[in-house]
C-alpha cells in the first residue's frame, strides 16, 4: 500500500481513505521522522567530535608557536644587549665623486676594536 500514498495524498481523493489508512500513514511518518532525527544527531555528534580534535591539535600547535616566539623575543634580547657595546660613527668620503656615500666604522665601546666596514651608498 505504500506506493499508493503519493497518488492518494493529492487532490480530492482523501476522501476515500480509510481511518486505517491514516494511521498506518502517520506511523510511517512518524517512523520516518525518528530515524531522519537520528541520523541528525549522529551527524552532529560526529562533527562536535571532528571540532574537538581540531581544537586539541590547534591548542597545541598554538602552544608550540607560543614557545618559538617567547625564544625569538629571547634571542632578540639577547642580540639587543650585545649591540649596545657597539656605536656607529660616520665618515665622510674623501673620494667623493659626485655620489652621496658614507663609511659607517663600527666600534665596540668596550674594547675600542673597530667592527667589519658598512659602506651605505645614495644615489
Amino acid at each position: 500500500m505504500n506506493a499508493v500514498w503519493p497518488r492518494h495524498l493529492k487532490g480530492p481523493d482523501l476522501e476515500h481513505l480509510s481511518v486505517d489508512d491514516f494511521i498506518q500513514l502517520e506511523e510511517q511518518l512518524t517512523t520516518a521522522l525518528l530515524q531522519t532525527r537520528a541520523r541528525k544527531t549522529q551527524l552532529m555528534l560526529e562533527t562536535v567530535g571532528t571540532l574537538q580534535e581540531q581544537d586539541q591539535k590547534l591548542k597545541l600547535e598554538n602552544d608550540q608557536l607560543n614557545g618559538e616566539v617567547r625564544n625569538l623575543k629571547a634571542n632578540h634580547e639577547n642580540v639587543d644587549q650585545m649591540d649596545g657595546n657597539n656605536q656607529v660613527r660616520p665618515e665622510a668620503d674623501p673620494r667623493d665623486s659626485g655620489k652621496s656615500m658614507e663609511y659607517i666604522s663600527l666600534v665596540n665601546t668596550d674594547t675600542g676594536c673597530p667592527l667589519p666596514l658598512t659602506t651605505l651608498t645614495f644615489l
